[in-house]
């Protein structure tokens, strides 16, 4: 439309171009001529006027416009096919996210399944554990008992000796027996009537404790003093009562006893000879370089776990210098068990002399 226009005014200067020369070849011939040569700006009339160099302007702002429009085509043709790039884009990410969600499904059910998997696990390890303590409970009590025989094989022959299992006194058998014959009476009944047996003794059964020590025979007493208000009602208390416990220990570790023994020498005057006592408690009459011995109460502690107890000297010497604070070498302690042998052995083959000509030879119970 807007060509069409232009051209039109093309023409309306051509037109007006041709006047001008008509009007030149009046004035040369007349007005015949001009009558002759038909007028052409009746064909397009304009309401202004119109020159060569409005036409100029009018064609650079057409030329200025035709390539705006080209440039916006262009850039139109630019966004269709940034537009269709996002569109595919768009497209890859949804893809993309739809395989991610897909992953991330199979993750979590992966995840799921090896939860199922470690709480199986979990259980046989719980499984595994309490075998592997009972185990090791077994292997100890294994242990102890080869302790035990080891000990046993090493240690004196004694022709009264007995096993542990015959201990136990004849009235503790006895009440032994009474109250596992009551409970088993107690659990067949249960079991006949379906209930489930409770822990603990039944109601009513008589008190196991030690014996209770006579007055004389306390050495110290402390009063513990209850509180004087409640706690909770923060009221003073009332209807004081007192409970009796007894705790029996074992005194303290103390440094050694030490005793020094002054021995008088004397020196008869005729023969020259020097003379002296020995007291009851000497171990013995040694001088000079061991004129340090170690008492009796010691020695004979030390052959009585040796012997009875079955522990070796190496551990009894452990034993003075850790709780008593008495430093004996196991080497001492050996020396010392050869004396006593000696000493002892008269009665011990005495001993032998009498059980050989006695008709009954009784077994007692320790």
């Amino acid at each position: 439309m807007f060509k069409t226009f232009v051209d039109k005014i093309s023409g309306y200067l051509n037109s007006k171009k041709s006047k001008s020369s008509a009007d030149a070849a009046f004035t040369q011939t007349g007005p015949s001529s001009a009558q002759n040569s038909p007028s052409q700006t009746d064909q397009i009339r304009f309401p202004f006027s119109l020159d060569r160099d409005n036409f100029k302007t009018i064609e650079t702002n057409f030329n200025q416009l035709e390539q705006q429009l080209e440039d916006t085509n262009q850039h139109c043709l630019d966004l269709e096919k940034q537009l269709q790039q996002n569109k595919l884009e768009s497209q890859l990410a949804r893809e993309e996210n739809r395989r991610l969600r897909e992953e991330n499904q199979q993750l979590r059910q992966q995840n799921t399944t090896q939860k199922k998997e470690l709480e199986k696990l979990q259980l046989a390890n719980n499984k595994l554990e309490a075998n592997q303590e009972q185990d090791q409970a077994k292997i100890k009590e294994l242990k102890e008992r080869i302790e035990a025989l080891t000990r046993s094989a090493h240690r004196q022959a004694c022709p009264f000796g007995q096993n542990e299992s015959s201990h136990e006194s004849s009235q503790e058998k006895q009440n032994t027996n009474s109250d596992e014959t009551a409970n088993e009476k107690d659990q067949t009944t249960e079991k006949k009537e379906g209930k489930k047996k409770r822990p603990g003794q039944r109601k009513g059964h008589r008190a196991y404790h030690g014996r209770i020590p006579d007055e004389s025979e306390i050495d110290r007493t402390i009063n513990v003093p209850a509180p004087t208000n409640c706690p909770k009602c923060r009221v003073e208390l009332i209807n004081n009562s007192y409970d009796d416990q007894y705790v029996e220990d074992i005194p303290p570790p103390r440094k050694p006893y030490i005793t020094r023994f002054r021995i008088q020498h004397a020196c008869c005057p005729n023969c020259r000879k020097s003379f002296k006592n020995r007291h009851p408690e000497m171990t013995s009459t040694a001088m000079g370089g061991a004129k340090v011995q170690n008492g009796p109460n010691a020695l004979c502690l030390a052959a009585e776990m040796k012997h009875r107890l079955g522990v070796n000297y190496e551990k009894i010497a452990d034993i003075f210098e850790t709780y008593h604070h008495l430093k004996i070498n196991a080497s001492t302690l050996v020396r010392a068990g050869q004396r006593l042998a000696k000493k002892a052995e008269p009665t011990y083959k005495k001993l032998i002399k009498t059980i050989q000509g006695s008709e009954v030879v009784h077994k007692a119970s320790q």
